[in-house]
């Protein structure tokens, strides 16, 4: 019984690591592949830098990251730094308020952000603009965006339900590897039946 109950366990332990650990590791690995980097605002030309990036069916979903240069920025999850927009074919595709609050820092002055998925590749082009945020005197230096074709949607869901299907696995492993201690038989009793 004890084999039977350990058989099934070790596919719930296997599939848990997979979707806990490996599975955020696989959609991250750097798998997609870099389309370009654009740049949407510089100080010369302010806020009105638009750009055209003509994109095919073969690059979905492809992944927009922002990468943003801006001194003495503290982010902060109720004021937007800046807001992308992007219209494809001249329909809106996709208008995400940056924070950078969940940004990965790169640098003292610099900050990334996935601003989001662009899931189906409908239109032949695409326009990206950047527009200011709600932070006053923020003093951007630059802001680029960069494009990732094929990159795999994170489902935050998923690593939650690995985790306890380890934990599930881990433990019924270890209980099931338990020794009992033998009991020992009833000792019969003088005078009683």
């Amino acid at each position: 019984m004890r084999w039977l109950v350990r058989l099934l366990l070790l596919p719930v332990l296997v599939v848990g690591v997979l979707l806990g650990f490996v599975y955020p590791f696989a959609t991250f690995d750097g798998a997609d592949r870099e389309l370009g980097t654009w740049r949407l605002y510089a100080p010369e030309t302010g806020f009105e830098n638009l750009v055209d990036v003509p994109l095919s069916a073969s690059d979905a979903p492809v992944r927009v990251t922002v990468d943003m240069q801006a001194d003495g920025f503290i982010p902060r999850e109720d004021i937007s730094a800046i807001s992308l927009v992007v219209w494809g074919d001249g329909d809106l595709v996709m208008a995400a308020p940056l924070y950078f609050t969940a940004a990965q820092p790169q640098g003292a002055t610099a900050f990334r952000e996935v601003a989001g998925t662009i899931d189906a590749v409908d239109a032949e082009r695409y326009r990206f603009a950047v527009l200011s945020g709600e932070v006053p005197g923020l003093d951007i230096a630059s802001v680029d965006v960069v494009l990732h074709a094929g990159a795999e949607v994170y489902d935050e869901s998923v690593a939650p339900i690995g985790y306890v299907l380890t934990v599930i696995g881990l433990v019924g492993l270890g209980l099931s590897f338990r020794r009992r201690s033998p009991q020992a038989p009833d000792s019969p009793r003088w005078g009683r039946g």
